[in-house]
């Protein structure tokens, strides 16, 4: 763990601290001056590279855990990594370096922002009684558990004959053991799948006695709000 806490912080200091001794003054100003490459930079940077993440997202269903984990990826600012690569590659450091400074400025904002309204929308669980399988739907703005006049979207989906849908609020998968884990997405995927075939209460109740049996006794800090469409 030193070379992570101590050793790593201090090498990238001096990586850092040789890229400016390679600098001047003048290669700044001239990012100033010519501020195009660095507005189209950090344009793609803080806002195509989220929504390329989020377009991934969509496409490949990414189970909650891992589509928080690239959303936060893609709004992080470059590193020292990428200032190196650039001088390697003969490119222009002044404006990397910039780019650098700028972003992590932002991301002091924009990051948690992210991770606050990713948070507070775990997907929605399609049941499929055909199959037995359960989709995973990630549906911006999730109604439930959301701040009073929140925004959210309205989608439509086929439902088959016993069929549900299962709308939870992130109190249930985020509720903590006597350990401190949390439950998680996936057991409560497995237990969606384990007992979809019961009735609409049936499944609240499952969902229910497995949160319960997690915490064992304690007290959840969150709401935990769960709703069951199911389709005769």
């Amino acid at each position: 763990m030193e070379i992570v806490t101590k050793i790593a912080p201090l090498a990238l200091a001096l990586i850092m601290l040789g890229l400016g001794l390679g600098l001047s003054v003048k290669d700044f100003t001239r990012v100033i001056r010519n501020p195009k490459d660095f507005l189209i930079g950090i344009t793609c940077q803080l806002i195509l590279l989220p929504i390329v993440a989020y377009i991934l997202v969509l496409i490949l269903r990414l189970p909650i855990e891992i589509a928080l984990g690239l959303m936060i990826i893609a709004a992080a600012p470059g590193g020292v990594t990428s200032n190196v690569l650039t001088k390697f590659a003969d490119g222009d450091v002044a404006l990397s370096i910039s780019l650098t400074a700028v972003g992590s400025l932002i991301s002091i904002i924009s990051v948690p922002f992210i991770v606050f309204t990713s948070a507070g929308m775990p997907p929605a669980y399609l049941y499929k009684h055909h199959s037995g399988e359960v989709d995973e739907i990630l549906i911006p703005g999730l109604p439930l558990g959301s701040m009073k006049k929140a925004d959210f979207d309205l989608h439509s989906f086929n439902l088959d004959s016993n069929d549900a849908l299962v709308l939870i609020s992130d109190g249930l998968p985020e509720c903590l053991n006597h350990e401190g884990e949390m439950l998680d997405y996936e057991p409560v995927k497995d237990c969606i799948a384990t007992n979809g075939d019961k009735s609409a209460q049936g499944i609240i109740d499952s969902l229910i006695n497995l949160g319960e049996e997690w915490m064992s006794g304690l007290m959840n800090d969150d709401d935990i709000t769960l709703v069951v469409i199911k389709k005769k």
